[in-house]
């Protein structure tokens, strides 16, 4: 009960900062102000004038936008764990093969371009922006690195896409699972019908393409604007898109990490190794097939 309490009290106070930070943002205060110092060189063209004071008002805006998506997304994870918390499911001691060694591959991939684009992205939106002159070492090497995570993530993307759009076809049952969101409000966890990807699944498989093709698309444009003489007025367009569409990304993937390994302890497990608990499969998966392998011992 006390960590229950903790927990709730945690939360609203994320949500309290998030709301605080949102104020902030849209009010313009503390606009000025530069947070971190580096920067990168793509927005040589943008020269000081017009153009360039409408760019630094946006990018402050997309910061506490950022800043509080996410702190909303964590107090309402820390909500629902204080409020309905993980699923039990009592383990078997015997796994099966849940996951191919590519699907594990593909995924490991896509998690670790993810959390470089996370940490370059969250540099270059912080920084100082190099608008005259070289820029430093920690910019290049953030920019260097953002763009070739994202170009690894683009290829983890379509080979996500050519492995699993057959399984993320929607089914008859995945209403009812819909209709309980999945049981995930629910103390008890009721069971419910799901093939080898659930309902919530198959809709986060389609926002991930989604998502990850907007920010995919506007990050190449923005890393060549001269070579297709994109106007300012264009890459700022393309800019407020790939940062407003990044922020969602990410607070996607929090929540998702937090009902794949916290709510549904066992799923780590499997994209790591390719292997789960039979039980795990039983309850969470009832109408898939695992994939062809003998039982082990876990």
């Amino acid at each position: 009960m006390k960590r229950r309490i903790w927990l709730v009290m945690t939360a609203m106070l994320l949500a309290g900062l998030g709301v605080v930070v949102g104020a902030w943002g849209y009010l313009g205060v503390g606009s000025e102000e530069v947070i971190a110092p580096g920067g990168f060189e793509v927005w040589a063209t943008l020269r000081p004038g017009e153009e360039w004071q409408t760019f630094w008002g946006y990018r402050d805006s997309l910061r506490y936008f950022g800043a509080t998506l996410f702190l909303l997304t964590a107090a309402l994870a820390m909500l629902h764990y204080a409020a309905v918390g993980p699923a039990r499911v009592p383990t078997s001691g015997r796994t099966v093969q849940r996951f191919r060694g590519s699907e594990v591959l593909m995924h490991t991939a896509l998690v670790l371009s993810f959390l470089v684009l996370w940490v370059s992205g969250l540099y270059l939106l912080l920084s100082r922006l190099v608008v005259e002159g070289p820029a430093p070492f920690w910019g290049r090497l953030a920019s260097a690195a953002h763009i070739w995570a994202g170009l690894i993530s683009l290829v983890a993307l379509v080979i996500m896409w050519l492995q699993w759009w057959r399984d993320m076809r929607f089914v008859s049952y995945d209403r009812q699972w819909l209709r309980r969101a999945g049981g995930y409000m629910n103390r008890s966890h009721p069971h419910l019908p799901a093939g080898r990807f659930n309902a919530g699944q198959k809709i986060w498989f389609r926002a991930t393409l989604l998502l990850g093709a907007v920010t995919g698309v506007t990050g190449l444009l923005l890393y060549y604007p001269g070579g297709l003489g994109m106007t300012p007025s264009v890459q700022l367009v393309l800019y407020i898109v790939h940062s407003g569409a990044a922020a969602v990304f990410v607070a996607g993937v929090v929540m998702h990490l937090y009902l794949a390994t916290v709510v549904t302890p066992g799923t780590l497990k499997a994209m790591l190794t390719g292997r789960m608990d039979e039980n795990l499969i039983l309850v969470h998966h009832p109408e898939s097939q695992p994939e062809s392998g003998a039982a082990s011992a876990a």
